[in-house]
């Protein structure tokens, strides 16, 4: 929940990603929460790895260009990142995070 200067609140839900069992651990993401999406001014990025390693993060439109790289870390476990997705049109996008062991994608929807 936001809350802004006037006390006015919204909620929104958040995509939570947990690895729970050998086929999800293969990609090295322990947690991933991506919020509030839809998202309107900025996207909260919070990622955890179960191994130390390398990790890109980037968010790309429908044809697969990318268009902002908010990451690209190496010897990490964490990353924790505001987007500010004012500069983007409404529409769907996507979230890209690469390590060593895959990509993991997950769709962002700007209204």
């Amino acid at each position: 929940t936001v809350t802004n200067a006037n006390g006015c609140s919204s909620t929104s839900a958040s995509f939570n990603f947990n690895s729970l069992g050998i086929d999800h651990t293969k990609n090295s993401i322990s947690t991933m929460n991506v919020y509030p999406n839809p998202v309107t001014d900025n996207l909260n990025i919070d990622i955890q790895l179960s191994v130390q390693g390398n990790m890109k993060v980037w968010l790309s439109d429908g044809l697969g260009r990318q268009l902002e790289v908010m990451a690209d870390e190496k010897g990490v476990n964490e990353i924790h990142q505001t987007l500010s997705m004012n500069k983007f049109a409404a529409g769907i996008y996507f979230l890209n995070v690469s390590t060593e062991k895959g990509l993991v994608v997950r769709k962002v929807v700007k209204e």
